[in-house]
């Protein structure tokens, strides 16, 4: 069950398109309180915040207020870490939280250039985990996760058509999902990543490398499933 909580001006256009989940106004400039918020949130499972999140610098203190009283299991994708990288906020501790950058991402949250993060991937994506008290998944080629441990996980699967836009959502889509069915940060991470990579590998074999699109990866997924089980 999926709840897509949103701003009222794109309330119309996202649930026409959200056949399976439901939605409703979350987010109210002025007037949502973390308080509140973090109340609603705490009757879910897991949750996804970012995709789609508001740049206003006021949904950015609300953000922050949230994650640090927030006990739910979450992933923090997109303008979720950019936020907290504008406003070099503290991550709170003892969550069951996963981030999921891409390597600009990972540069704006470590005070670095993309070309440093490219230059030591583990040592960045082990500087995440430290910095966002949570399992770091640092996206590209190839994907690595790092746990607080410290521990360490490389995927091979994956394939250039998938740098697009789009594919980091379904992979915090994932991450979310494993989440929400109790498996605990590193362990969902670690699932959603492999499964992610191993589904844009199997549509790659039904389009090309410059058509690839994220709800090609979408559609791959229950066949990688069956594979996996």
């Amino acid at each position: 069950l999926v709840t897509i909580g949103t701003t009222e001006d794109a309330f119309t256009a996202i649930s026409a398109g959200a056949y399976e989940g439901m939605c409703e106004v979350a987010l109210r400039p002025g007037v949502t309180s973390p308080g509140h918020l973090s109340a609603r949130l705490s009757t879910m499972d897991a949750v996804v915040i970012g995709p789609g999140f508001p740049v206003d610098e006021c949904y950015g203190a609300l953000l922050h207020e949230l994650l640090g009283g927030m006990d739910v299991p979450h992933v923090v994708d997109a303008d979720g870490l950019n936020h907290m990288a504008r406003m070099r906020a503290d991550w709170s501790e003892g969550r069951q939280r996963i981030v999921t950058p891409h390597p600009g991402e990972a540069a704006r949250l470590l005070g670095l250039s993309n070309g440093e993060v490219q230059a030591d991937r583990l040592g960045s994506v082990q500087a995440l985990a430290r910095l966002t008290k949570g399992v770091a998944v640092l996206k590209g080629a190839h994907t690595v996760i790092c746990s607080q441990v410290p521990r360490w996980g490389v995927c091979p699967a994956g394939n250039p058509g998938m740098a697009s836009a789009g594919m980091g959502d379904v992979l915090a889509g994932i991450a979310g999902a494993l989440l929400a069915r109790g498996l605990d940060a590193e362990a969902a991470a670690r699932a959603a990543v492999h499964w992610h990579g191993l589904a844009g590998d199997l549509a790659l074999t039904q389009r090309t490398e410059n058509a690839l699109l994220a709800r090609d990866v979408i559609g791959c997924l229950e066949e990688v499933e069956r594979g996996l089980c």
